[in-house]
């Protein structure tokens, strides 16, 4: 599909070139039009025109200085249209890169033969460069590599590789071929890597793509495996869809492989299968399908585990029920009380029966959610602790002891952290914020101001302010705000818009609702009130 672009200040000219064009034949499906050069330019370099029809001399800007700059911001295919039949102007257009060179007035049969050729030099260009795609691709990938990249661009949405006749003969793949797609998610990988493999990733995968790659394909020698590219712990394995075990999707003969696996080089794998056997182009959807049953998989479950034996549980304890006794048992100062609480919270994870891979991924995200929340609320941003947090769970489904062991170490130590860092020189006098708003009550006090002038988040601030004195900081500007009012009102030289404005508010309507709902009466029925009774007692 192409896009033209017609130039010309005249606009009969560009009428009758809309008209007379072959537009469908070509496969040009826009046209567009520019009343000068220097809007045809911008055209060019907004709308990527493979086609441009140029008048040769035109206001501005003229043809062959249009095709010069043109051809530095639009790869496109100049076709000039003039008035004038002279060899200079053909010649010049010819230099500047023009496929013909038509006069006006146009003919339909001239046009055509234009636009044409046009098209056949583009339609050769697209086929040159998807050759070369080809036999760069060709000449620089092995062929293990080259069948992780076209089953890896199927899985991703990320091209359309394998529709590529050359690439799919290469690697012996036909577009009527059916697979099995099987996702095995590495429990201990971290673990095996650094014990195994001293740290060197790229061995630990290699060793591990292999292995699966034999022990699959022992039947039929055609199993691939490759790493995913998006979860660094699991492992994708393609499987030929004619095999009687792969096509019946038979977990037995899966985890028994996956069983010798772990006990060939100690990899502790879960797995779960993507539907039925499918074509090449449907890879996306089986491998959709198997990462969502393996995340059902029940890590609380001993032994080799696989999707199929999820079960039925409770559901996920929420980590973030935790958070006020964590946050207690920080104000506490105690870090002991802060890892039994979390050591609480794992054991009714157990007693709860099922724990899946999907509750554990959840349940990361919310210990990490909780540790940005203690953070905030002592004052500080993330920082190391939590770098420290995501290269430890860089690979996020594990075992449940290892996960539960993990998560709790990191977190005694990032709470002793706290504390620590929470321990000031001496304990923070909030007599201080009270009397600062006893002399101020009267001005605008926004939280924002106390916390910059107190060096206190805005949560420790409330929390120290309400031990303290058993309100809120808004409810205790409220109070001394009203009581003063009580007390400005009682004298009657005083007009209402004042003793408004001395208690801090500038609209009096505002005032009176506020004062009402404090004190159950308005202003000017409190004062009448307060006459009154001075009056009874013979005090005015």
């Amino acid at each position: 599909m192409y896009k033209a672009l017609i130039i010309d200040d005249e606009l009969p000219a560009r009428r009758a070139i809309r008209a007379l064009g072959p537009w469908e034949q070509y496969r040009i499906t826009e046209v567009l039009e520019a009343g000068n050069g220097l809007a045809g330019l911008q055209m060019m370099e907004e709308h990527q025109p493979q086609i441009v029809l140029i008048d040769m001399k035109m206001p501005q800007l003229g043809g062959v200085e249009l095709m010069r700059q043109g051809g530095s911001v639009c790869a496109a295919k100049f076709i000039v249209v003039s008035g004038y039949d002279d060899f200079s102007y053909t010649r010049s257009a010819i230099q500047a890169g023009a496929v013909d060179y038509l006069l006006k007035p146009v003919r339909a049969k001239e046009l055509a033969s234009a636009v044409g050729k046009a098209v056949e030099l583009l339609d050769l260009e697209a086929l040159e460069r998807k050759r070369e795609l080809e036999n760069g691709i060709l000449s620089n990938l092995s062929v293990p590599l080259l069948k992780e990249t076209i089953f890896s661009a199927i899985i991703g949405h990320n091209g359309r590789l394998h529709e590529i006749p050359e690439l799919a003969e290469f690697v012996n793949t036909r577009q009527d071929d059916l697979f099995r797609v099987l996702v095995l998610s590495v429990l201990n990988l971290e673990e095996v890597c650094r014990e195994r493999f001293k740290g060197d990733y790229h061995a630990c995968y290699y060793a591990l793509t292999n292995a699966v790659n034999e022990l699959m394909g022992e039947s039929t020698g055609e199993a691939f495996s490759f790493k995913s590219a998006r979860y660094g712990q699991e492992l994708v394995v393609i499987l030929p869809g004619k095999v009687s075990a792969w096509a019946s999707g038979d977990l037995q003969a899966v985890m028994g492989a996956v069983t010798r696996l772990q006990a060939f080089l100690g990899f502790d794998c879960i797995a779960a299968w993507g539907g039925k056997p499918c074509c090449l182009a449907e890879l996306d959807k089986a491998y959709h399908s198997a990462r969502e049953s393996l995340l059902q998989t029940d890590l609380l479950r001993g032994g080799t585990r696989s999707a199929a034996e999820a079960g039925v549980g409770t559901a996920a304890l929420s980590v973030l029920a935790v958070k006020e006794k964590v946050q207690h048992a920080l104000e506490m100062g105690s870090g002991m009380v802060a890892a039994g609480v979390l050591r609480q919270y794992f054991a009714a994870v157990r007693a709860g029966g099922r724990f899946t891979a999907e509750m554990m991924l959840q349940a990361l995200a919310d210990f990490r959610l909780l540790a940005v929340e203690l953070l905030a609320d002592s004052g500080r941003a993330g920082g190391e602790p939590l770098a420290e947090y995501d290269r430890l769970f860089r690979s996020p489904v594990m075992r449940f002891e290892a996960f539960e062991e993990q998560v709790t170490g990191w977190f005694e130590g990032f709470i002793t952290g706290q504390l620590q860092r929470s321990k000031p020189p001496e304990k923070f006098d909030v007599a201080k914020v009270r009397s600062y708003i006893d002399a101020r009550f009267h001005e605008e006090l926004p939280i924002a101001s106390l916390t910059e002038r107190f060096y206190l988040s805005k949560e420790h601030l409330h929390r120290l302010f309400k031990q303290q004195y058993g309100s809120g900081i808004h409810e205790y500007v409220l109070k001394l705000r009203m009581e003063k009012a009580r007390e400005l009102l009682g004298d009657p030289a005083l007009k209402i818009q004042t003793v408004c404005e001395r208690v801090g508010y500038r609209d009096q309507n505002y005032f009176s609702k506020a004062f009402r709902k404090y004190c159950g009466a308005s202003p000017q029925e409190y004062r009448s009130a307060l006459l009154v009774k001075q009056g009874a007692d013979g005090t005015l």
